[in-house]
């Protein structure tokens, strides 16, 4: 059996097997980063008066949007993204995760304490989206 594995491991060494891989599957293969995503950093502006915002915007692979904005505790906020299923979001308080906003496409909750929150998109992909932002 030795001898047998043996063998094997030599001639797959030797002798490589080649598999034909698709055009899409060699784009993600490139696709992948080769460190951290870079931070696109944005601000998340609502019309005076308003309580809601659209964006309309297009997020690069081995890149995030990083959307700021400021809140208050106890206020109710809805968010949600419309794109492919490798894009999605994670809200960051300005001391913590909201663990139930993590890598989702939709989210309401009431806020937690007062300050600066962060919204980061990601993606797997480059993609266009839609994000929706509405905070009572």
């Amino acid at each position: 059996m030795l001898r047998l594995l043996s063998f094997l491991l030599l001639f797959s060494v030797f002798n490589p097997i080649s598999a034909s891989v698709s055009e899409p599957m060699k784009t993600q293969i490139i696709a992948q980063c080769q460190r951290q995503d870079k931070p696109i950093i944005k601000s998340l502006r609502f019309a005076r008066g308003s309580i809601g915002t659209t964006i309309q915007d297009k997020i690069a692979v081995c890149t995030t949007h990083d959307y700021l904005f400021s809140a208050r505790a106890g206020q109710k906020i809805d968010v949600r993204l419309l794109t492919g299923d490798q894009t999605s979001f994670t809200v960051y308080s300005p001391s913590q995760l909201i663990y139930e906003a993590d890598g989702v496409q939709s989210w309401s909750g009431r806020l937690p304490e007062t300050g600066e929150y962060r919204l980061v998109i990601g993606t797997d992909v480059t993609a266009n989206y839609t994000l929706e932002v509405t905070i009572r």
